[in-house]
């Protein structure tokens, strides 16, 4: 058992140990709940990268409140340890169903794809990218319902953590230290699904630079997928990510679709039978109690210089083997014990660098068992949290947003390179818009809302890259954008002021302008069959986004801060473009 123990709990048994701590199944005193509690060694406390880890873990957590995502009960913190309060899953992982009868009905695999989805989508409307869905990290009851857990390495949508995640799941692009995308999360998932279906992940190299190489270059094996279902598992798992759907949610109603249309009106009814029949014939070979509850977390680091210096880990062992730093990292978050399995990876180091989140302690517990359905007990300090940023406040004036635009994205074809949207010399083409209906000046109208498209030549200024500016708007009812993003798409957070000087924090996602495939909630206002390079014309379809955000009743807006994105457009690195704003009244 830990030395130190969270007040209002009696622990009953340890789940799990490992060099970052011990998970326990413990009692809440004034309830009777059982949930788990993951405990944080103490002298790691002192560790400012594993406390911030850990912090961060639990403000993930603490973010989502989704059916589909363990939930967070309280984060308590002492001069003696921390400790993560957790509800506690009674069934066991996918991968322990995986290990005894090595692979699903494909009415139980598409359950599990939706479930994970729905749960990676909670995350994605919370600018929020998991980084290592995998078999172990998804938790199975005897209902047949699975849930979403272990956000250890998780980070922001658009930033540039350093490449981690489970090698035998790991997108392309985030082997190669892309930023965060929702779209690698969708790969993973894809991975898992395939697995859930053929009893094999898709690709089983034996070296970890094998892996590294099947990953970015070979084409996905589908023949042993069943027939109606290749399409899916062809594009979650496409090598370019922007061929993809660009989240979860979209994924979600591509996935509905097709398991309707090849497995009948009732196939979720029946995958959900053959997955509650799995976990609970599991759970019963258990000697007694409920299912134990955590497991290991393994994940490779791949260098992204040849010479890049390890960072100092207490308690892991750095060892290098075919160019990956190899380590071990156990008590992961995951409330279902994991047996080894034929295609468990290996053990790796942990390569997260995650900034402090500053948590005040808690001792606040649930009070009863309805008390699991209410708000986690966990209070950022007044500093920006790194997971949901707070914008700077607006200026007393503000210019509108055609004044400020500081961004050339469009390029007339007889001069391409005159535009750049992406910081790679690519942009849309002037030409192919006007076709679409976005020439210079002109009114377009969507979802009830008219905007002026940008009145300026080809290769002049035309759009805004969000960096936090404000901008001032007029209006009630539904604030509206037009833009797209680059590399992957962008989620960030923004700040709505009103004229009676109260505020509205809002969430502004736009997808990648190659995905052609608008972020959930949004729309595509246009999709042109080419683009501009620096050299010329590129036959790539491009689009361009509208996204909305409704306003509080009875207000006016005065002015727009928008999220903090990017500074400049690098090649790359993801951006956020803004070509219109309007408000529906």
């Amino acid at each position: 058992m830990p030395e130190w123990k969270v007040p209002g709990y009696t622990e009953l048994k340890v789940l799990g140990s490992g060099g970052f701590g011990d998970v326990v199944l413990a009692r809440h005193d004034a309830s009777g709940t059982l949930v788990a509690i993951k405990y944080l060694h103490g002298d790691l406390l002192a560790d400012q990268e594993f406390a911030g880890m850990f912090r961060g873990e639990a403000t993930v957590l603490a973010s989502l409140d989704d059916p589909n995502v363990v939930r967070l009960y309280e984060y308590v913190e002492s001069p003696s340890g921390a400790a993560i309060v957790m509800e506690l899953i009674g069934g066991v992982s996918l991968r322990e169903i995986l290990a005894y009868q090595g692979k699903t009905t494909a009415e139980a695999a598409l359950v599990v794809l939706q479930g994970s989805l729905l749960g990676l989508a909670a995350a994605h409307r919370r600018g929020v990218v998991h980084r290592d869905y995998k078999p172990e990290n998804v938790l199975v009851n005897g209902d047949g319902i699975s849930k979403l857990t272990d956000f250890g390495i998780a980070a922001r949508t658009g930033d540039h953590p350093v490449p981690a995640g489970t090698l035998l799941y790991a997108a392309p692009e985030q082997i190669a230290g892309a930023p965060a995308s929702p779209a690698s999360d969708v790969y993973s998932a894809t991975a898992t699904f395939f697995e859930c279906l053929t009893g094999r992940p898709p690709f089983s190299g034996q070296t970890a630079a094998e892996l590294v190489r099947q990953h970015q270059s070979e084409p996905v094996p589908l023949d042993p997928v069943p027939e109606p279902l290749r399409p899916l598992v062809a594009a979650g798992m496409a090598k370019d990510p922007w061929r993809r759907p660009t989240d979860a949610s979209s994924f979600v109603t591509e996935l509905g679709t097709v398991a309707s249309g090849a497995y009948g009106r009732h196939w979720h009814d029946r995958g959900r039978s053959h997955l509650g029949e799995a976990a609970l014939l599991l759970a019963a070979l258990w000697p007694s109690g409920p299912p134990p509850a955590v497991q290991g977390t393994a994940m490779h680091r791949i260098p992204l210089r040849r010479h890049a210096r390890l960072r100092h880990l207490s308690r892991v062992n750095a060892a290098i083997a075919a160019g990956v730093a190899i380590a071990v990292v156990a008590a992961g978050t995951a409330l279902a014990v994991t047996r080894n399995s034929p295609y468990r990876p290996s053990a790796a180091d942990h390569p997260l660098t995650v900034q402090s989140v500053s948590l005040q302690p808690s001792t606040t517990s649930p009070s009863s068992s309805s008390s699991l359905s209410s708000p986690p007990t966990i209070s950022p300090s007044p500093s920006p949290s790194t997971i949901s940023p707070s914008p700077s406040g607006p200026a007393t004036t503000a210019p509108p947003l055609s004044g400020a635009f500081n961004n050339s994205g469009i390029s007339d074809d007889a001069d391409s390179a005159a535009g750049n949207l992406d910081g790679g010399g690519y942009s849309y083409s002037a030409q192919a818009l006007a076709a679409a209906g976005l020439s210079p000046g002109a009114s377009v109208t969507h979802d009830g809302l008219t905007f002026t498209w940008p009145d300026a030549a080809a290769g002049a200024p035309d759009d805004m890259l969000a960096s936090g500016q404000t901008i001032s708007v007029s209006g009630s009812g539904t604030l509206g954008f037009l833009g797209a993003s680059d590399y992957y798409g962008s989620s960030g957070t923004g700040t709505i002021t009103y004229t009676d000087g109260t505020t509205q924090s809002f969430t502004l996602s736009l997808a990648d302008w190659w995905a052609n495939t608008a972020t959930a909630g949004g729309d595509i206002v246009a999709t042109v069959p080419y683009m501009n390079t620096s050299t010329g014309r590129m036959n790539q379809q491009v689009s361009v986004y509208y996204a909305a955000v409704p306003l509080q009743a009875g207000k006016t807006v005065q002015y727009v801060t928008l999220p903090n994105i990017s500074q400049t457009a690098v090649q790359g690195s993801p951006s956020m473009h803004i070509f219109a704003v309007a408000v529906s009244s």
